[in-house]
């Protein structure tokens, strides 16, 4: 199904011209690790995309994963992405 788009951490939907999903095996630039502000129990942490159709948005960080572990980190968050700034 891909992975769930959103415009901000809360899950704000995306803008009428950005599509919801990024489709699987699409590759995007991700550039930081957003926490989840959204209330959505299912949701780790979000990833803020740079560049392409989903540039500045966020998409659920484990939806990479396809739920499954990313090494040793539990949370499912790939550790060489930087927090985002406050």
């Amino acid at each position: 199904l891909g992975v769930a788009v959103f415009s901000s951490p809360e899950g704000a939907p995306t803008p009428n011209d950005v599509p919801a999903r990024i489709p699987y095996g699409t590759r995007v630039q991700v550039g930081c690790v957003a926490p989840n502000d959204s209330g959505m129990s299912s949701v780790n942490a979000f990833y803020l995309i740079e560049g392409g159709k989903w540039d500045g948005m966020l998409a659920v960080a484990d939806s990479f994963a396809n739920g499954g572990p990313m090494g040793p980190n539990p949370d499912n968050i790939d550790q060489r992405v930087p927090d985002c700034a406050s």
